[in-house]
């Protein structure tokens, strides 16, 4: 029974593409994180509470539209690297925003950064999330 036939051949080449394949896809995710616009995130006050939008998208509350969701989609077009921007409104509490970042990590989305935004002055101030420390009136 020879090795080389033409069913071994095929098989093996199907085999060699998927590696190949497998070996390319973190690195096309690298390269369009480094060189893509960021994923646009809003969160705004709405009379019913918080609205999310990703891209130009609102999200929703079935499952192909929820806010995980979409944040997964961006993730897996782009990649964990991708930079993600989002723009909060002022109103939104920080519980809210604590959430959408919980959110952003189920997500494995490792480049998200937070601006509130000031539309009387047009300008926005960026939120950093230091590291976590226990509650204190003197926290060290």
């Amino acid at each position: 029974m020879a090795t080389t036939g033409p069913k071994f051949v095929a098989v093996f080449l199907v085999g060699a593409v998927g590696i190949f394949s497998s070996m390319l896809q973190p690195r096309r995710n690298q390269d369009v994180a480094q060189n893509s616009p960021p994923a646009v995130v809003r969160l705004d006050k709405v009379p019913l509470g918080i609205a999310y939008t990703v891209g130009s998208r609102r999200t929703g509350s079935t499952a192909t539209t929820d806010i995980l969701y979409a944040l997964n989609q961006v993730k897996s077009e782009r990649g964990s690297k991708a930079p993600v921007v989002v723009i909060v409104d002022p109103r939104v509490s920080i519980t809210d925003i604590w959430n959408l970042d919980g959110i952003a990590g189920k997500a494995q989305l490792d480049n998200v950064r937070y601006f509130v935004i000031n539309r009387e002055s047009g300008v926005m101030s960026e939120l950093k999330w230091g590291p976590t420390v226990p509650i204190s009136t003197n926290p060290n």
